[in-house]
């Protein structure tokens, strides 16, 4: 069964026209976008080199050279880095964040202080 996701089917009619759909134009659609759009750039190998320059990974004591390597060889070696921006945080790698938010710790990801600020703790 195929669901149409309630963000992407706004986005598209808003596309495509963008008068007759204006009510789509809400802050929770786009919350949801930009939040799917860090889910790909977190994830899509391409894009590893320019998250590491815009300081968005936390790489967990690997060297930079190493976690590039690992990434662009797509190894199967478990590298559970963190892609961080102000608004979202994207595990990278098998952990994932548990499904009870109030188990996530920024210290699992290598202390990350951006993962705390975003989950209040």
């Amino acid at each position: 069964m195929k669901t149409e996701l309630e963000w992407w089917d706004a986005y598209n009619k808003i596309k495509h026209e963008r008068i007759e759909n204006y009510s789509k134009c809400t802050l929770s659609n786009a919350v949801l976008s930009m939040c799917a759009f860090h889910q790909l750039l977190s994830v899509i190998p391409c894009f590893f080199r320019s998250l590491i320059a815009h300081d968005m990974i936390r790489l967990r004591g690997y060297a930079i050279r190493y976690a590039i390597d690992l990434v662009e060889q797509e190894t199967d070696e478990d590298m559970p880095f963190l892609v961080e921006s102000q608004l979202f945080a994207t595990p990278w790698g098998q952990k994932r964040f548990p499904d009870n938010l109030n188990n996530i710790s920024g210290a699992i990801f290598g202390g990350s202080k951006r993962l705390e600020q975003l989950i209040g703790k």
